[in-house]
């Protein structure tokens, strides 16, 4: 069966998490209109269905419902859709384990850096500008270093994304059980988007 690019429910089409995007997506099962995803094992990624466009502002949110001791994910940004491991491809993610910015040559420490970064009910928020492509990452309503995402602002990492249309995705890089889920709009977030940034769904992809 083919899978929905939407959150039925909805007259938009809200963007979900592409079962197709890894070669080896069984091993991250997905559920709830492929908002849900449960982890089993290491170097899988999964992908958005939707690029967000590259201008304008975009927030997104994913929710710790499980969280596994000394496992956790990266979230972020990818240029490729897809792609069975994002630690090969051009990407700036956010490790919820050291609580650390990355890309694939360089790391970059905040406020949230340590070890067991995430708890149960935890909620990551992703702000990305793609007009001035700055980043910022947020947990609880609580923005890294003190910073508030703002259009054309300063973003909270001076590490870069990547050029081009880019892909919300979820890597897993060690073998923990964990599950996450994720929110691009089509129901209500759990804090509310900052000023400028909204929704990655069909009117605002690329």
């Amino acid at each position: 069966m083919a899978f929905s690019s939407f959150w039925f429910g909805s007259s938009k089409e809200y963007a979900t998490l592409n079962p197709d995007s890894a070669t080896n997506s069984a091993d991250m099962t997905l559920s709830e209109g492929n908002l849900r995803v449960a982890t089993t094992t290491n170097s899988r990624t999964l992908t958005a269905t939707m690029a967000m466009a590259t201008s304008g502002g975009f927030y997104f949110e994913i929710k710790a419902i499980s969280y596994a001791a000394d496992g956790g994910v990266y979230l972020g940004l990818t240029s490729q859709a897809i792609n069975n491991n994002a630690f090969a491809v051009s990407y700036l993610g956010f490790d919820t384990y050291a609580g650390t910015y990355r890309t694939p040559s360089a790391d970059d420490t905040n406020n949230f850096s340590g070890t067991n970064v995430t708890s149960n009910n935890d909620v990551w928020q992703v702000a990305f500008d793609a007009t001035n492509r700055k980043f910022w990452i947020g947990k609880n309503n609580t923005w890294a270093d003190g910073t508030t995402p703002a259009i054309d602002g300063s973003g909270n990492t001076s590490l870069s994304a990547p050029s081009g249309a880019l892909y919300p995705f979820i890597s897993r890089g060690g073998s923990s059980n964990e599950t996450y889920q994720f929110n691009f709009g089509a129901s209500d977030f759990a804090h509310t988007p900052p000023s400028g940034f909204g929704t990655l769904d069909s009117s605002t992809k690329a």
